[in-house]
């Protein structure tokens, strides 16, 4: 299997989180390809983390996260008198701006 080169170009405007990301990891190291693997290493978390969640949209799954979603393996039992009601995050209204609502798909 050969290496895949990958090259992108980040707008400052448009991708104002993703270019003060690699502004941020720039100022932490000066190493030669420090925020490369940074990148990577971000990118890996979110694959393991997609594969755990089986949520294949970035912005679903950060919502899931942020809401305080249980891992597949890890889910409540329905039928346990003791489950509690799901709240939303306190930064709800923040974080409906950025995908799909997912908090709808909660159980009341």
């Amino acid at each position: 299997m050969e290496n895949e080169k990958i090259q992108f170009t980040v707008n400052p405007v448009k991708e104002k989180v993703v270019y003060d990301l690699i502004q941020r990891l720039k100022q932490e190291s000066q190493e030669r390809g420090y925020v490369n693997d940074q990148l990577k290493l971000r990118l890996h978390a979110f694959e393991l983390l997609s594969r755990h969640f089986n949520e294949r949209d970035p912005i679903a799954l950060a919502m899931k996260l942020a809401a305080g979603a249980a891992s597949p393996e890890n889910k409540p039992d329905t039928n346990s008198p003791t489950q509690s009601k799901i709240t939303p995050p306190k930064n709800a209204d923040f974080l409906k701006g950025l995908g799909k609502n997912i908090m709808s798909e909660l159980p009341e």
